[in-house]
Formats: C-alpha cells, structure tokens, sequence
C-alpha cells in the first residue's frame, strides 16, 4: 500500500510540474513586430520575450531546482565558455534593494533615478510585509563580457545574471537565476520618450532577453536534467512582481515534492 502511495504521490508532482511548465508559456516575436527595430536585433535577427502585458520584458527569473553552490559555479563556467567573464563576485547579504542595479546610462536623469529608488523601496517594504525574505541570502553576481559588437555604431551587448540562493529565500534547495541582456547602441530616436527636445543620434540602452539567452540557459538545464522554469518579468521594480515570485516558489515546491 505505501507503494502504491509513492506512486500517487510521484505521479502528482510530476503533473504539479508540468502543469507550471505550460501554465505560463513564454512569448517570443521576432524583430520586425517593434515599430522601431534596435540596431543589434535588426542586424542579429534574434526573437524577443515578452511580458504579460506584450510589451517587452526586462528580465526573466529562472527557477532550477538543484544545489545552489553548484548551480552558481556552473553558470560562471557557462557564461565564461560562452561569452567571457567581465565581472564577477559572491555575497552571503544578498538584498532586493540591491538587485536594483540601473546604472546612470540608463536612467539618465537624476530625478528620475530618485524616484526610482523611492519606488523600489516601497515595493521591497510591501514584499517583506506580504511573508517573503528580501536580504540575508547568498547571491552571485555575473556580468559576461561584450558581444554582438558591432563598431561602427557603438553597439554591443552584455549578458547580466544573479544567482540567489532559493533556500534562504524560500526554504525550498535551487536557485534563482535573474537575467536579463543590456544592449547599448547609438540610434535615431529620443533618449526620453516624454522629453520632444531629446530626439537625436545619441547613446540608446535597453533591457531585453532573446532567445540566444534563453536557449542557453534552458540547453544547459536539460543537459544537468535539472527542472526549470522561466517567467519573464517587465520593467517596474522587480520586488512589485509578487505573482512571479510566487510562482517559481511553486515550481520548486512541486519539483522537491517530486524528487
């Protein structure tokens, strides 16, 4: 009879994890669906993922079950086969405030960048009350070096990856992988879509993940035969995202239960 119940129990967290594997399927277009194409997708072809709302994601959160620390150790050995190692380093403090890594390029007005903060804050205040750990955890940091480099219009891109450990977040053994691609080029456009006067040939930096990254990631999980899970994110303060962070919780809870 207890046979029996492993069985069952086995049989349901497998649909547990299935169920969350196409609960949330991703959304990919390809370049030419943007009003205005960047340079590097027009010149790389690359799909694009998409947020909920269809606009388009700033980052994705990649819950993979398995040991934090090797994890963390195999995706620097990924990215540095892949594309170079530019930068990188590991905290036991790991905080969401601290997640919030815009640099001056990319919110270039200091009012603006004031606010930002204010809002992250917030959020990180409403995600503490709501139950969830927001710093004390272990957290590595990987910044890949340029690639897609394309001189004649200043344009590259760099991968950027933040592992956390999910044990100290959730309680639950894995690791959740926050990525996201910073593309920097100089293009027609305006550097602020509220400010008329900032039309230009000047310096555009977005966030984006493409499939070239996703299939990275995901190639390297099913070759490890870890469980994983991708949910994009868009671009409001990421500790705002409690349905996200919800759900790949959930996900790791169904792959424990199934292991």
């Amino acid at each position: 009879m207890r046979g029996l119940v492993k069985i069952v129990e086995g049989v349901l967290g497998a649909l547990l994890v299935l169920h969350a594997l196409c609960a949330s399927a991703a959304t990919w277009v390809a370049p030419e669906s943007f009003k205005t194409i960047p340079v590097i997708l027009e010149k790389t072809g690359e799909h694009v993922l998409l947020y909920d709302s269809g606009d388009r994601a700033s980052g994705a959160i990649y819950a993979v079950s398995g040991e934090y620390d090797v994890i963390a150790l195999e995706l620097v050995k990924l990215v540095d086969a892949q594309f170079g190692i530019a930068t990188q380093d590991s905290s036991g403090a790991g905080s969401f405030f601290g997640l919030n890594d815009y640099s001056d390029q990319e919110v270039p007005d200091p009012q603006a960048r004031d606010l930002w903060r204010h809002l992250w804050i917030d959020a990180t205040s409403k995600m503490k009350a709501t139950g969830f750990v927001v710093e004390g955890f272990s957290q590595t940091r990987i910044e890949s070096k340029p690639y897609n480099v394309f001189a004649n219009r200043n344009a590259n891109s760099v991968l950027l990856i933040r592992v956390l450990d999910s044990s100290q977040l959730f309680g639950i053994p894995g690791a959740l992988v926050l990525l996201y691609r910073r593309d920097a080029a100089r293009e027609w456009g305006f550097a602020n879509p509220h400010d008329p006067f900032s039309f230009g040939y000047k310096m555009h930096v977005r966030r984006l993940v493409t499939k070239t990254e996703d299939a990275l990631l995901e190639s390297w999980a099913r070759q490890r035969k870890l469980p994983s899970k991708m949910v994009p994110f868009g671009s409001r303060p990421l500790p705002e995202y409690l349905k996200e962070w919800t759900e790949v919780r959930q996900f790791l809870e169904s792959a424990k239960r199934q292991k």
